[in-house]
């Protein structure tokens, strides 16, 4: 939560400061999650190896989930498998990895559990029950078995990159409603005009023709768009119908600073003063007081 509003709130931040830093901060966080999935979607890294399983993490994760999934692959050239024991369908696997401890080379041993029959694997280091990714010593013992594919359910739904985030369609203050289109739709269009061009190739004839069409639908669609519009009803004032008997208070915007309330309990009253504080407060009060009384005196004997 600190991290989260680091540069926008302070200790010194009051409560109307705090709520308009936090619409700021949440229009940050928006912005940085467009731009990330726009790279996820048109950026894509190079494969350190030739295996298949690693084409399929680059095609479903993005890429800074990707690039995790990498560092366990760089991991591989330091272990060495061996099958220790086979039950049935069950095979035990004794991995063993060199690990840099103090500059000093170690070798850490891991027990890798695989079933045949339901492709499912289980490693005691607990990596992808954890962090969500395949351990280096479970994709070791897949190339052991010379298998270069792992089932869907080794590809964390949370870590895809063509996953659809619900609260992006919610409309906020710092979003318009409408304004970013749908990031599926968006590669469905995309998907679809890049099949047409490739069928158009270099013919001049057929150019033309998806230019016509295109106008045509554009067309099509401002009519519709202009139809549902002129459907709305209008209103002559500048508050909407449903809001009349709404304060306008609750329509601005403008955040304004809380008005002071009285608190439960009871009422705040003077600090107390020692008695020792008390007597030297008293003298002090009658020092000031007697010059006062003396020329009080003398002026009224020379009267």
């Amino acid at each position: 939560m600190d991290a989260f509003f680091d540069g926008y709130v302070n200790s010194k931040t009051t409560l109307k400061q705090f709520v308009e830093q936090y619409d700021n901060a949440l229009k940050s966080k928006v912005e940085k999650e467009t731009k990330a999935d726009f790279k996820s979607r048109n950026k894509l890294y190079d494969c350190l190896t030739v295996y298949e399983f690693e084409k399929q993490f680059r095609a479903a994760y993005t890429n800074a989930k990707f690039k995790e999934v990498q560092v366990e692959l760089e991991r591989l050239l330091y272990c060495h498998e061996t099958l220790v024991k086979e039950e049935g369908s069950i095979c035990t696997y004794h991995v063993k990895e060199a690990v840099l401890v103090s500059e000093k080379m170690k070798k850490v041993e891991f027990l890798v559990y695989f079933n045949s029959t339901e492709f499912e694997m289980q490693c005691v280091c607990w990596w992808f029950e954890f962090r969500g990714i395949m351990c280096a010593h479970s994709l070791s013992v897949l190339i052991k078995r010379c298998t270069y594919e792992v089932p869907d359910k080794y590809i964390m739904p949370r870590w895809r990159k063509d996953l659809e985030r619900g609260y992006a369609c919610i409309p906020t203050t710092y979003t318009k409603s409408g304004a970013i289109l749908n990031a599926k739709v968006h590669d469905n269009y995309n998907k679809t005009l890049d099949e047409i061009i490739e069928i158009a190739s270099n013919d001049d004839g057929k150019h033309k023709a998806i230019q016509l069409g295109l106008r045509e639908i554009k067309e099509r669609v401002r009519k519709d768009e202009s139809g549902c519009a002129s459907n709305v009803p209008h209103s002559s004032s500048t508050v909407p119908p449903s809001s009349t008997n709404v304060p306008p208070s609750s329509i601005t915007r403008k955040v304004l600073s809380p008005l002071v309330a009285r608190r439960r309990g009871r009422p705040c009253t003077k600090l107390k003063v020692s008695k020792v504080d008390e007597i030297v407060n008293r003298l002090k009060g009658k020092n000031k007081k007697a010059p006062k009384v003396q020329v009080y005196f003398l002026f009224s004997t020379y009267m």
